[in-house]
């Protein structure tokens, strides 16, 4: 997205002026930086569809724009974009919208975009009984120095994932 140019002058005064509004307001910086980088591709999306100042923005386009976003391939990992990422998308255009309206640029109705839901996975636990087995594996047996240096090595990340004192004496193991 930093990478993307934006032609209009109009657009990169607004993204300028965008960030430096996020700042006074006190965002966090990492907020401030890529916000309007977020925004530099709302602006880019905009000028391929010969839209090159603020007043020719309208909610549909704004609408197509955030359906854009859901279908839109990521460029850096493949596949489409996270809940997450659509959903920054999302929060970026209602500040944006919100920084037209009080700094007087713009007068737009509110857009009532859904949020979608993310995708967490739910973290497996294990029961004490099921640490227990676990450990009763990694005892170093009769057999080669290698056995023996990979039930140390097991051992060992077993007690590096696991905290018995956690959750009632249950076990988070990563995956």
């Amino acid at each position: 997205m930093k990478q993307l140019i934006i032609e209009s002058e109009n657009f990169k005064y607004i993204e300028h002026s965008f960030r430096q509004w996020l700042d006074i307001l006190g965002y966090a910086d990492t907020t401030v930086y890529n916000l309007p980088n977020m925004l530099r591709e709302f602006f880019h999306w905009l000028e391929k569809k010969n839209i090159n100042q603020i007043k020719q923005i309208t909610t549909v386009h704004i609408k197509q724009y955030y359906q854009y976003t859901k279908e839109r391939s990521n460029t850096r990992f493949g596949g489409g974009l996270s809940n997450a990422s659509i959903n920054n998308q999302r929060r970026t255009l209602h500040l944006f919208m919100d920084y037209l309206r009080q700094t007087g640029r713009y007068e737009m109705p509110y857009i009532k975009i859904q949020s979608l839901k993310d995708r967490k996975e739910k973290l497996n636990t294990l029961t004490p009984d099921e640490v227990k087995q676990l450990f009763e594996a990694t005892h170093i047996r009769d057999g080669s120095a290698w056995d023996n240096e990979i039930a140390i090595r097991d051992r060992a990340l077993l007690v590096y994932f696991t905290d018995v004192d956690y959750a009632e004496k249950k076990a988070v193991i990563l995956m």
